[in-house]
């Protein structure tokens, strides 16, 4: 209930939508992810080592990239619960 004493619900297509958002963290990182794992396979298919370190670091940066957006997300989350 909120301070008018009205009850406060969401429709279910709102809770989807809500857990299907994705902060700006957690998209650039999960890209990154995938780019740097593209990366790192094309530089073993052609035995470049150079560009699959590159794809290795793009994939682990992009991984606390993420990991940093969930971590928000969460707060964010935490938050919200707490609010009145």
């Amino acid at each position: 209930m909120d301070c008018n004493g009205t009850q406060n619900r969401e429709s279910p297509r709102q809770h989807v939508k809500k857990e299907l958002a994705m902060n700006r963290d957690q998209v650039k990182g999960r890209v990154d992810q995938a780019v740097g794992k593209v990366k790192e396979e094309t530089g073993d298919l052609l035995d470049d080592k150079s560009m699959e370190l590159e794809g290795k670091v793009d994939k682990n940066l992009g991984k606390a990239q993420a990991k940093a957006g969930d971590a928000r997300e969460e707060v964010s989350d935490l938050l919200n619960r707490k609010s009145p």
